[in-house]
């Protein structure tokens, strides 16, 4: 009798150790299902953290249980994320404790369980055995468990996983996911997944898949093209025509290069529509703009003013193959269609015109419940390639202990099956009035603001884009990965200080070598040189006072005003004071301090 789903049928084996196993496996599987009934959410989180380091079938068996039991609750607040985040940072936990395991017979029973899971608990295991070495166990199940029709975010963990570890024997049933039909995600996984599977079958595959798409191909097309030139190393650009003539002549003697997909490539080239200066590729897109107080700021013209003009030049310039929808959020979402996607006709797009006009900025920010109404009400429901998220501030935290960090963190664990393309723009323009208008009690820490939208766009395939925290409104490009590069490098003792002596150091023994290997030279050049006279020095008279060679110390410089510019407000938190340089003279005791200066970001 076949007792598992998707055809995975219970044989005896050869090894009877293995069919050992694998019974115990079951056992404990049945076991712990028995023990999940009416736990508490403080039980279920102690269980959790009391066996995080149980690296065996017993610590796999609870992990299983935790995930059963949390997605069983999700599934019952599904229509509130508020209360539903407990459960679902909880999943981001034991995904974590799942990706420190490493022994057979944890994974044997995740193996046994991953079918039974449901899908909030498929998609964490999977996403935890993602990142570890392959598992003959678990990619098996896995492989026969990817079938059409299922659960597009199940699908899309799957085709995740077996990419990732490259299931060869996977291939035939990943392609099936190259249909301009299936889900967004479904579509963006399986070009990926047979990106980092080399097999000469998947490049007329995702050739005839290029040219099934629309003549806007949107950010499918680039996909498809990113794992062509992964495979073959070439680049023919988005034309199906001329991949297939280059196959029809080279198909014969081909072999699949192991080349890296530089995915999202085409963010860095030269497009039709831009945004805040990011390249607006996608076909399907919502806009999520902050409305909260302090959009007020920024002068003129403010932030508000600023998010509302880009917005409404982005609008104007969409065409009607262009789906698309507007949340605006402070305190609370204010989403404009509620159906999800629409068509970008000449009527919708009036009709938000008129929507960004009415945006008024007061209130709080909310950032995480916009995303949440993004991912779980468009993405879900409609499919979505990309969101562009509009912000000046640190989000407001849900509860006392909940960080930027973990908001951050439990955003990229909802979109990683999902696959949404997130791009941020951060506004910080500010102007002297702003610090009058708040009564200097409100501080904006912008480099805590500037990492939590940074960690977001380079989390979730997206850009991320500033503007005005150098005191104008131009659009600055900063890439997430060269910051993390330069601070790996300043970690690593690259560019340490010491170091950096130590070669000033060598270069001056270097300069001292060389001008003792000139003194031989300078010395025959005296001999050859006739001796000049040197006229008698004068003795000082006994009457005349010694002339004082010191110089006169400079007279006190007046303090100057710091100039009144717009970033002459406190909004920074922490000030660094100005340390003197190497060689600048020391100033006497009795001089008078110059008043120090704010110190700017750079």
């Amino acid at each position: 009798m076949n007792n598992f789903p998707f055809g995975l049928s219970h044989k005896p084996r050869s090894n009877p150790s293995a069919l050992s196993t694998q019974h115990s496996a079951l056992l404990l599987l049945l076991l712990s299902c028995a023990s999940a009934a009416a736990m508490s959410d403080a039980e279920l989180h102690e269980r959790v953290m009391l066996n995080s380091r149980q690296d065996n079938a017993q610590g796999a068996s609870v992990m299983s249980d935790a995930l059963i039991e949390c997605s069983n609750r999700i599934g019952i607040l599904a229509r509130n994320p508020v209360q539903r985040r407990a459960y679902e940072l909880l999943l981001c936990d034991i995904q974590d404790v799942i990706a420190k395991m490493s022994s057979p017979e944890a994974f044997r029973f995740f193996a046994a369980s991953l079918p039974r899971l449901p899908v909030d608990g498929l998609v964490t295991l999977c996403y935890a055995c993602k990142d570890l070495p392959p598992n003959a166990d678990i990619d098996l199940i896995a492989q026969r468990m990817l079938v059409s029709g299922m659960d597009f975010r199940a699908r899309s963990a799957l085709t995740d996983l077996l990419g990732a570890h490259k299931v060869v024997a996977a291939r035939d049933k990943l392609a099936l996911g190259l249909n301009p039909l299936e889900n967004v995600a479904v579509q963006i996984s399986t070009c990926r997944a047979l990106a980092q599977i080399s097999d000469k079958k998947s490049v007329p595959d995702l050739i005839k898949y290029l040219g099934a798409l629309p003549v806007a191909k949107g950010r499918f097309g680039f996909e498809a093209v990113c794992a062509l030139r992964a495979l073959t190393g070439q680049d023919f650009g988005i034309d199906p025509s001329t991949w297939q003539h280059w196959w029809a002549e080279n198909q014969k003697s081909f072999a699949p290069a192991a080349g890296t997909p530089d995915w999202n490539y085409e963010l860095s080239e030269k497009q039709d529509v831009y945004y805040y200066e990011v390249p607006v590729v996608e076909n399907r897109l919502v806009l999520v703009l902050d409305t909260s107080g302090s959009m007020i700021m920024g002068g003129k013209p403010s932030r508000i003013e600023s998010l509302k003009s880009e917005a409404k030049n982005l609008i104007s310039a969409l065409n009607e193959k262009k789906l698309f929808n507007l949340v605006a959020f402070s305190s609370q979402v204010h989403r404009w269609r509620k159906e999800g996607l629409v068509t970008g006709t000449a009527a919708n797009k009036k009709e938000a015109l008129a929507f960004i006009d009415s945006l008024r900025a007061e209130g709080g920010t909310q950032t995480m419940l916009a995303m949440e109404d993004v991912l779980y009400n468009i993405a879900v429901a409609n499919g979505c390639e990309c969101v562009y998220l509009v912000t000046d501030g640190n989000p407001n935290p849900w509860a006392p202990n909940i960080a930027a960090e973990q908001q951050e963190r439990l955003l990229r664990w909802l979109n990683r099956p999902l696959k949404v393309r997130i791009n941020t723009i951060g506004i910080y323009s500010s102007a002297p009035e702003d610090a009058k208008r708040f009564g200097g009690l409100y501080k904006e820490d912008v480099d805590k603001m500037q990492k939590f939208l940074m960690d977001i766009a380079s989390n979730n395939d997206g850009v991320y884009r500033e503007l005005g925290r150098d005191g104008t409104n131009k659009v600055v490009k900063v890439d997430p990965k060269k910051d993390a590069a330069m601070k790996d490098k300043k970690v690593a003792g690259k560019d340490d200080p010491k170091d950096m002596k130590k070669d000033d150091a060598k270069k001056d023994d270097a300069k001292k070598d060389d001008a003792k290997k000139d003194e031989p030279k300078k010395d025959e050049m005296k001999k050859d040189e006739p001796k000049k006279e040197e006229p008698p020095k004068e003795e000082p008279k006994k009457d005349e006072p010694k002339k004082d060679d010191t110089k006169p110390t400079d007279p006190p410089k007046k303090p100057v005003a710091p100039p009144e510019s717009d970033k002459d407000i406190d909004l920074i938190v922490k000030v660094r004071p100005e340390e003197p340089a190497k060689d600048e003279k020391k100033v006497p005791d009795n001089a008078p301090k110059k008043p120090a200066k704010d110190v700017k970001d750079e």
